[in-house]
């Protein structure tokens, strides 16, 4: 791999591992002591938050109950799931064989992101969705910064009050959607 190319794996094939939802950094850790060597791929959204009078960022999992991992580590991965571990981890497959996302699914992911700074455990790679920025005129919507500028056309739906934009993308081939933080800084209506 050249220095140039991120440390993701971007040029393995990607595999879904369906874990606990809201244990998903807690699966990769546990599997990783038991001997699991794989590259790590996980996609976090930041959501801005208001408490205390101020607002915060958050990291949220971008898929909610899944993780990624390249192809280095499916063996490995197969065995120890198999072997020594009694939570909830599935690797997505048809036909008892694994599935790997589509090439066009890890680009769109790859673009999206960016990797998180101060990363301690190389085999995790944590993948970044910032928040976008954009406004709406009429109902049409507009994004001037941030990953899903030139996608606008994958957003179904917008909370302005959490902040949050539902897109609609293809993963394993099958439509689903996902929530990334979206700040519309003003609405315009003309006539």
């Amino acid at each position: 791999m050249s220095e140039s190319e991120p440390q993701t794996g971007i040029k393995d094939a990607w595999y879904a591992l369906w874990v606990s939802t809201g244990k998903e950094m807690e699966t990769i850790q546990e599997l990783n002591r038991k001997g699991a060597a794989c590259q790590w791929i996980y996609p976090v959204y930041v959501r801005k938050k208001k408490y205390l009078q101020a607002w915060h960022d958050e990291e949220k999992p971008m898929f909610p109950g899944y993780v990624f991992f390249t192809d280095m580590g499916l063996s490995t991965l197969q065995v120890t799931l198999a072997n020594n571990y009694s939570n909830f981890a599935r690797i997505l497959s048809f036909e008892k064989k694994p599935v790997p996302l589509r090439p066009q699914e890890v680009e769109f992911i790859r673009q999206i992101t960016v990797p998180r700074d101060n990363e301690t455990d190389p085999h995790i790679s944590v993948l970044k969705v910032e928040c976008s920025y954009g406004f709406m005129e009429n109902d049409q919507i507009f994004i001037t910064q941030g990953p899903l500028r030139n996608h606008e056309a994958l957003i179904k739906k917008i909370d302005r009050h959490k902040r949050l934009a539902t897109v609609e993308i293809t993963m394993l081939g099958r439509p689903m959607t996902v929530d990334l933080s979206l700040e519309i800084v003003y609405k315009k209506l003309t006539h």
